[in-house]
């Protein structure tokens, strides 16, 4: 850190709060869930501090120094060849393009990863943002990303209006999400396009606003998810998709058609995402561009747990090959490894302790809401809501396949970020109900 890292990061700051308190001060009156608007965005810039102090003072780098080295080589490419960037920043990768870096530019670590790569591409406008500082870089992109998380959870308080105060838990203040939402990583990125997403397809179907400019938010999100983690957009695809399935069949009057209909449009929907899903594999690169591909990394990285370079913070949830019914076999173990591992005596280090004790306070509560409502009651609960029934789907997806894919409890706690507010949202609406 450098004096020009402060004054900048003050500089930015000091921006920011006047903007959150412009905001604030307009909507206060008439919104009350603003009360909390400045407090989750200083939380955020906080945490933002925390991540990239421990990222550059304890971890000595790591793939967010990788993720803000490769933007600022492609800014100073730049300053060569400014047709070059363009062609960099819309996805292109060639060898003839890698080798205008030079030592000057700086050799970006992921050109050759197109996953890795989009990130880099993606943080170049916060790179400028950030007056070129890793610390001013990461405190421009969690304030950005802060103000689109608040834009998804107003659509949460429109749908919600007497939980949304509990669910801005699951949003602002979980420390698991807090911390890995607040630096440049690949997750960050992933959580807020599915948000936005979600918040795109509740305007253009249900609230029927703003169409067109919606419909280009959607197609900017499903863009940023498959550069990042295609499967994660697939799963969002289907899930989304089908809430809009679920409500149109609910909104038919007679009980007769609703039940007889259902099945086809579930069908035909879910035929269709298949098809989707084929075609976009066939285009899409990376270890998480395709079906086959992820079992066959899942099976990779099961057997890599093995060595002992991971220092005691993996997990095993037994073998498995890349085969569908080898895969099914691991369903129970894999979802409740993704979404309450570690427990409580796993993890070495402090960081997994913290993470651990989150993930033992969330399953007690899950338990809690299970004994409460007699499981009968909380599946009713997310049946008769449809977008609680996208949410689970999403969730129960995600959970399964990270647990399934991923083998070591760091990357495990950084993934789950993407879903882990959708789970919360699910109990946190649950729980509402217990209170009535």
């Amino acid at each position: 850190m450098q004096i020009f890292d402060i004054i900048f990061s003050i500089f930015i700051i000091a921006g920011a709060a006047i903007v959150a308190h412009s905001i604030y001060s307009k909507n206060i009156e008439t919104r009350w869930h603003y009360a909390l608007y400045k407090k989750a965005l200083y939380a955020r810039i906080v945490f933002a501090f925390i991540f990239v102090a421990i990222y550059t003072f304890y971890y000595d780098g790591g793939d967010t120094t990788a993720y803000f080295s490769g933007a600022r080589s492609i800014v100073l490419l730049g300053q060569k060849d400014f047709g070059a960037v363009f062609r960099v920043l819309i996805g292109e990768r060639t060898y003839e393009l890698y080798s205008l870096f030079d030592s000057a530019t700086g050799y970006p670590e992921y050109f050759h990863d197109p996953n890795a790569w989009s990130v880099c591409r993606f943080m170049v406008p916060f790179y400028f943002l950030g007056f070129g500082s890793i610390w001013g870089t990461t405190l421009a992109l969690a304030i950005v990303m802060f103000f689109l998380l608040w834009d998804f959870y107003k659509m949460l308080c429109r749908l919600y209006p007497k939980e949304c105060k509990y669910m801005s838990v699951a949003l602002f203040f979980l420390p698991s999400i807090l911390f890995w939402s607040s630096g440049i990583l690949k997750d960050v990125w992933c959580l807020v396009a599915v948000l936005q997403l979600y918040k795109a397809m509740w305007l253009v179907f249900f609230r029927k606003h703003s169409i067109v400019p919606n419909i280009f938010r959607y197609v900017v999100c499903a863009y940023v998810l498959i550069s990042i983690r295609p499967f994660v957009f697939y799963t969002a695809l289907a899930a989304s998709l089908l809430w809009l399935v679920f409500w149109r069949v609910k909104t038919v009057q007679n009980k007769l058609i609703r039940v007889s209909t259902f099945p086809v449009i579930l069908i035909t929907s879910i035929m269709g995402i298949i098809v989707v899903l084929n075609l976009l594999g066939e285009s899409v690169e990376g270890k998480y561009g395709s079906f086959d591909s992820m079992l066959q990394h899942a099976v990779i990285i099961q057997d890599d747990l093995k060595q002992d370079y991971y220092g005691g913070n993996s997990f095993d949830i037994g073998h498995f090959d890349a085969t569908i019914q080898s895969m099914l076999s691991k369903v129970p173990i894999a979802t409740v490894s993704g979404l309450f591992r570690p427990f409580l005596w796993e993890g070495s280090s402090v960081f997994l302790k913290v993470s651990a004790l989150e993930a033992a306070l969330i399953l007690f509560f899950c338990v809690y809401l299970c004994i409460k409502t007699r499981i009968i009651g909380l599946i009713k609960i997310i049946i008769d809501d449809s977008f609680l029934s996208s949410l689970c789907i999403f969730v129960a997806i995600l959970a399964f396949f990270t647990g399934l894919s991923i083998a070591n409890f760091g990357a495990l706690v950084r993934y789950r970020i993407v879903y882990l507010p959708f789970f919360c949202i699910i109990a946190l609406r649950v729980w509402g109900f217990t209170r009535k």
